[in-house]
């Protein structure tokens, strides 16, 4: 139970795929429900508390894992959020309600997000031509995705699946504008369907992120696209997704959340609360990065100074290298996922104070360094240089994941100001496998990463190396051989 809200996430799967909806509260909330659980499942939605928002208390306060042949109610606040993901996760509660059948559970949900990028990674090596891309995928994977998409939420499956779509419309953008494929075509469908029924604001995001990707391709590439069967098939399909998220969260109340922000004066101004808001910003920013637990364990101070620097040279290089029609869409991208938060925040401040997670936002972030990294190459023939760049870059990305793993790790085996040896003992609390067997194999994992995708840089290939011809004549594209004739 250590990611964000994952107890109630863990309830709702639960109670959703055991048929229960939740019975409401007496005076009824907005927001919470009562569920009736398994003890164990009651057990470790509460364990939990001795450690929660306190980093310098190990996991060892937390009692032995309980059991009781009951039922027990217990308040949930995330039961008016889209069923899709929890139907899913919620099968491995038939495996068991005990701890194994909550690890199942969250293995299901790595799943998820395992398959999401696992599909970027295929629409990279089959269409595109931009080597940087892969760069992009591992620079947008921040250890808060990482950390996000191994616990219960769907967060983390939709920041996943917000890299995925991003990759195959970046790629159809900037590589095959003119004379799209079929398999990106229907990847970039079933992505989308996928991604708007993940979380409340997913058609929100989805939507600004159809924005950038027209204003990227241009409105004639665009319309062309459209004129194709498969494509008029793949927007139906989105169309019909999309309404159905909508109405879900409008009619279920999917945006209500629990008034736990920051208090700003209700006579305030909304000038006033969109400065409250601002003041905000460095801790969401830190948040992109890797703020990890319950919001309450903080990496290095170099480990974010140094992304940022990465992130800043990233954007830079970009803006130099990109036509102006992709500088426009990079700044566009950048303006609106900040500043679209940023007046969702504030337009709430009034009734539930500054409430706000960059998970939330995240979406819209990835598609910010995807876009970047995208830029900084602009066909397979690239420069040696840029190569190296890149490749330092990679590891660069792999060695902070390992920081954040080691400091996520120490901050449960001894609190954040333990000490730094911590793995060479044995404390109260220990992850099954030990702390030195999990942080040498992750380590070996995460370089071995690295390497693989370096080495895939440097001989990268498409597998498709020109887009095939449409299935059927396109109308606008015959008048134009027509023209020029």
């Amino acid at each position: 139970m250590a990611g964000p809200d994952e107890p109630a996430h863990l309830i709702h799967a639960y109670g959703l795929d055991h048929g229960q909806m939740g019975t409401p509260l007496i005076p009824k909330s907005k927001v919470s429900v009562d569920y009736r659980v398994p003890y164990s499942l009651y057990f470790a939605s509460t364990e939990g508390f001795c450690w929660h928002f306190k980093p310098d208390q190990p996991a060892s306060c937390s009692l032995k894992w309980q059991t009781a042949p009951i039922t027990v109610s217990v308040k949930n606040y995330v039961a008016h959020y889209p069923p899709e993901y929890y139907a899913f996760v919620g099968l491995g509660s038939y495996v068991s309600t005990s701890s194994g059948g909550i690890y199942f559970m969250r293995l299901l949900s790595d799943l998820l997000s395992a398959l999401a990028l696992s599909a970027s990674v295929y629409v990279i090596a089959a269409y595109a031509h931009r080597r940087s891309l892969i760069f992009g995928l591992i620079f947008s994977m921040t250890p808060m995705a990482f950390f996000l998409s191994s616990v219960i939420n769907p967060s983390g499956f939709e920041i996943t699946m917000a890299i995925s779509l991003w990759t195959t419309l970046l790629i159809i953008a900037l590589d095959h504008r003119r004379n799209v494929p079929r398999g990106l075509v229907t990847t970039s469908a079933v992505q989308s369907v996928l991604f708007v029924l993940i979380r409340g604001l997913s058609p929100l995001w989805f939507g600004i992120t159809l924005l950038v990707f027209v204003v990227l391709m241009g409105t004639d590439a665009f319309g062309e696209l459209l004129q194709r069967r498969d494509a008029r098939i793949g927007t139906a399909a989105v169309c019909l997704a999309t309404a159905q998220a909508v109405w879900w969260t409008i009619s279920q109340g999917t945006l209500n959340v629990l008034p736990v922000g920051f208090k700003v004066d209700p006579k305030d101004s909304f000038a006033n609360d969109l400065r409250a808001t601002l003041h905000h910003v460095p801790e969401w920013v830190h948040q992109f990065v890797g703020l990890l637990g319950w919001l309450d364990t903080e990496m290095p101070n170099y480990l974010y100074r140094s992304w940022d620097w990465l992130v800043l040279l990233v954007l830079l290089f970009a803006l130099l290298r990109g036509s102006w029609a992709q500088r426009s869409a990079l700044v566009l991208i950048g303006i609106l996922a900040f500043w679209v938060p940023i007046f969702i925040i504030a337009h709430q401040a009034d009734q539930l104070g500054v409430v706000w997670q960059t998970r939330d936002g995240m979406p819209l972030l990835v598609g910010v360094t995807l876009l970047a990294s995208a830029l900084l190459t602009k066909s397979i023939r690239t420069h040696v240089v840029v190569k190296i760049l890149l490749s330092g870059g990679i590891f660069a990305v792999g060695f902070f994941d390992v920081v954040a793993l080691y400091t996520n790790l120490k901050r449960y085996a001894v609190g954040a100001n333990g000490p730094s040896n911590f793995y060479l003992h044995t404390g109260s609390w220990t992850p099954p496998p030990g702390y030195l067997a999990v942080l040498i194999t992750i380590s070996v994992a995460t370089f071995a990463l690295a390497t693989f995708m370096t080495l895939w840089l440097w001989k990268f290939q498409p597998v498709v190396k020109e887009a095939p011809a449409p299935e059927e004549p396109l109308p606008v594209l015959e008048l134009r051989k027509t023209f020029h004739a």
